[in-house]
């Protein structure tokens, strides 16, 4: 009944073309790939596979469409988590319709979007999200929280190199000690430990900005 409610207001803009709907992540993944949408609108609370790895798994695909994530609410770590893996934005579900029609023009256009604002990086959309509490470094250098930063915002190794004047060896090496001292053992577990300790987010949007 959502989605088809959603559908409807959206087909009420001229200038929006509704061209699929899916019931939960396989299926999303799947008519993507069919499809290529410019944009998709992910329910971050959909069944079987979460909301956060269906995200990962469409930025991975060879078109990848932009996503804005639908949430209950804008609570900070699980927006962090959004776009830590790639989401251009994050919008409650009971928004009015203009404002999730103005986050999707701003996305399509290459900007992201949390809660009721536009910003122009993602950086900016970062410093937008509601900070926590003080936050540990967890033992990480300066160079450390510089790459899981650009790590972050989804940056392969070779673009961390390049930004950082830094051999891709080097990288390597700063992420083999910056697993050790997380404990996390993928880039996405990373992100999601970024998020779930509220890892020195002005760090974090500061050092993203190098990056964008």
């Amino acid at each position: 009944m959502f989605r088809e409610g959603l559908q409807h207001l959206l087909h009420a803009d001229s200038s929006l073309c509704v061209v699929g709907q899916a019931a939960d992540g396989p299926q999303t993944i799947a008519l993507a790939r069919s499809l290529t949408p410019d944009i998709i609108l992910l329910d971050l609370g959909m069944p079987q596979t979460a909301g956060l790895e269906t995200i990962v798994s469409l930025t991975a695909l060879p078109v990848a469409p932009r996503v804005l994530a639908l949430a209950a609410a804008i609570d900070p770590a699980g927006t962090m988590a959004a776009l830590a893996v790639g989401a251009r934005g994050v919008v409650p579900k009971t928004s009015v319709v203009g404002l999730l029609i103005s986050a999707i023009g701003e996305v399509i256009r290459g900007r992201y979007w949390v809660g009721n604002r536009g910003a122009d990086t993602l950086a900016g959309a970062l410093a937008s999200v509601p900070k926590g509490t003080a936050l540990r470094s967890f033992g990480l250098t300066p160079r450390e929280l510089e790459i899981v930063a650009a790590v972050s915002s989804g940056r392969t190794n070779r673009e961390i190199a390049e930004a950082l004047r830094l051999s891709e060896e080097t990288v390597k090496h700063h992420l083999t000690s910056i697993f050790d001292k997380t404990g996390a053992s993928t880039r996405l577990e990373l992100a999601l430990f970024v998020v779930h300790h509220r890892l020195t987010l002005l760090t974090l949007a500061s050092t993203t900005a190098t990056f964008l």
